[in-house]
């Protein structure tokens, strides 16, 4: 069969039908086909199809459940691993497993599959026989913390989340449509770019449930990796060449960014929004992060040593490199957005607070002289970031980075050699210390608040 070409034509209400979620039920059709038996019209399966038979992961299992429920179907076949999601139901974000939920809330019975001969196996099964009991491991069902409330103060900060999943979830599917009509001819590059894209969706899913729950810093963090790797995979299929070293297109797309930073920084130049001022900050260090980024892919060339099978890695992590800057370019141009709403706006002298931030360099890089660079990439980062903000000018975001850095080495330092519950007491005991810190304050302030509740999100999550 591998000699012949298999076209579908799929009717659907819907007014866009693409991706390879029906990659595993075409295999089964063009088999039941080819062997004259007829499937049953309540039997239905939703994956992706590998080369060797192999049944992919997809995105929205629950959603494509009830969709089948909808339609008569009364056994769906779903990839393993697939069975817990987390929902929105009526009475709240829960974890599930479909394969109880199924039966007992859609009336439709529900099995993980590993292969197309798993699919085989209960597409021609008396579906009253199948034990779904015995069709899945034993599983845990996801971790979703407990709601939070947010001030005033992070009022912002939502409003942005909210538009930055909306945003990223569009571009997720613009690049399923973008990998489905790519000229890409390599299968393992295409399955490649179809798991990363599938991996965003997942990401993007727990995104959406952090957010609900309020947990905003944590939601646009996972949201902010899944729109990078959205990207990468948008680009690549849209422009193939990408993946030459010395492409024109990758050369022009860098040009592009240099011209985005350059504006970005003139305008995070002009004034101090006293009000706004830790927007300001947040958005000044991530256009450094970006300039960064674009640096190091202006003075690198990538040259790909092949063996046999095409190498694309090193081609990947320089694309990837500028895709993140290209985000980082994004968020600071939000948080920018947020404090042009200042009323108390302000020009410093170039001397504020230069002192403060040249002491915290200097103690970033004694901090960080023990550390191995290339383990430690984020740190660094910072380090290299308030040295560059500290050349624009940008003395208290130098500040802040420098300090980030050595906040950062030193907790690599005390984790060493810790036990899970000396861990867990230590960080219990920070969490406790700087909630006081803010109350004791006085201030409203932003980041800390949004940091602190992504500090309990993870101690929740470790416990659970």
């Amino acid at each position: 069969t591998n000699k012949y070409d298999y076209k579908f034509r799929i009717s659907s209400y819907a007014s866009v039908v693409e991706g390879p979620s029906a990659g595993a039920a075409m295999t089964l059709l063009i088999i039941s086909m080819l062997n004259d038996k007829p499937l049953s019209q309540q039997v239905s399966l939703t994956g992706t199809i590998d080369e060797d038979g192999s049944v992919g992961p997809i995105g929205g299992a629950f959603e494509k459940t009830k969709a089948a429920s909808k339609e008569g179907i009364k056994l769906f076949m779903i990839p393993k691993g697939e069975a817990v999601q987390t929902v929105r139901l009526p009475d709240g974000v829960k974890s599930i497993n479909m394969l109880d939920y199924g039966p007992k809330e859609l009336g439709v019975k529900i099995v993980e599959v590993s292969t197309i001969d798993d699919v085989l196996k209960y597409a021609y099964s008396d579906i009253q026989s199948i034990d779904v009991n015995k069709t899945s491991e034993q599983v845990v069902p996801d971790f979703v913390p407990k709601p939070i409330s947010y001030g005033q103060n992070l009022a912002p900060m939502k409003k942005l989340t909210n538009n930055y999943l909306k945003e990223t979830s569009q571009l997720i599917e613009s690049a399923r449509t973008s990998v489905s009509t790519t000229l890409i001819d390599d299968p393992s590059l295409v399955n490649a770019l179809l798991e990363t894209l599938n991996s965003s969706q997942q990401t993007m899913h727990q995104a959406e449930i952090l957010n609900d729950q309020n947990y905003l810093y944590s939601a646009a963090n996972f949201a902010f990796l899944a729109r990078v790797n959205a990207m990468v995979v948008k680009d690549i299929s849209e422009n193939p060449s990408m993946l030459q070293p010395g492409s024109t297109i990758f050369r022009v797309k860098l040009d592009t960014l240099k011209v985005d930073i350059d504006n970005l920084r003139e305008s995070l130049s002009r004034y101090v929004p006293a009000d706004y001022i830790e927007w300001q900050i947040s958005a000044q260090q991530r256009a450094t992060y970006a300039e960064l980024n674009y640096q190091k892919l202006n003075s690198t060339q990538v040259v790909v040593i092949q063996n046999g099978e095409k190498d694309y890695q090193a081609l990947l992590d320089q694309i990837s490199d500028y895709e993140f800057a290209v985000a980082w370019v994004d968020v600071a141009k939000d948080f920018y957005g947020i404090s042009k709403d200042s009323t108390m706006r302000a020009r410093i002298e170039p001397a504020f607070m230069g002192d403060v931030a040249d002491k915290l360099i200097v103690d970033a890089e004694n901090k960080l002289s023990s550390l191995d660079k290339t383990q430690n990439e984020d740190i660094f980062r910072r380090l290299d970031a308030a040295k560059l903000e500290k050349q624009y000018g940008w003395n208290v975001a130098a500040a802040f980075d420098a300090a980030s850095a050595i906040a950062l080495a030193q907790g690599e330092s005390e984790i060493t050699g810790k036990s899970y519950d000396e861990l867990k007491s230590m960080l219990e005991e920070k969490i406790s210390d700087v909630e006081n810190k803010i109350k004791s304050s006085g201030h409203s302030y932003a980041w800390p608040s949004l940091y602190l509740a992504h500090s309990k999100y993870f101690l929740e999550s470790a416990q659970y």
